[in-house]
């Protein structure tokens, strides 16, 4: 048991230990029933090893709500902060960019229905004055029609008002 308290301990003092490793060491410490301060520190650097790969891996997909948990895992895990930092900062930047892309979606949507409303609008103004048009043809129309029947009757009453 001390010689795995030992190897853990030489693993956690190596700057940059390979998590796998160290899994594997707690693991056969565990196993064989160590469980001391080099145990636990070991846990809380494996936690803080896994805490900072699932922040860089949200970072790099760039999925807000998978930022937020992974910044708050980190936190907790004392993940060292300039990393957090920079995931606020990359949280904050594409909450932004949506809000942005959401404003120009909705901006060209307004856009277009007040195009199509406009278009309407011409279209109907047009046929009004089609309308108008038509009526006024069909009413000079009935015009020449009662003036010729005028006319008409009146050369027929013409000859009788000599009488």
């Amino acid at each position: 048991t001390e010689q795995a308290s030992h190897s853990l301990l030489a693993l956690l003092e190596q700057q940059d230990a390979d998590p796998e490793a160290l899994q594997h060491e707690l693991q056969e410490a565990q196993r064989l029933g160590v469980a001391d301060a080099v145990t636990s520190r070991a846990e809380q650097a494996l936690f803080r090893i896994k805490a900072a790969a699932a922040l860089e891996a949200a970072l790099a997909r760039s999925q807000v709500h998978e930022l937020q948990e992974a910044i708050e895992m980190a936190y907790a895990a004392g993940v060292d902060f300039d990393l957090v930092d920079d995931a606020e900062d990359r949280k904050e930047k594409i909450l932004k960019r949506e809000r942005e892309e959401a404003e120009e979606v909705e901006r060209k949507r307004r856009e277009k229905k007040e195009a199509e409303y406009e278009e309407l609008y011409q279209r109907s103004v047009k046929e009004e004055g089609d309308l108008a048009r038509h009526l006024q043809r069909r009413l000079a129309a009935a015009a020449r029609l009662l003036a010729a029947q005028g006319l008409r009757e009146g050369r027929q009453r013409g000859p009788l008002r000599a009488r």
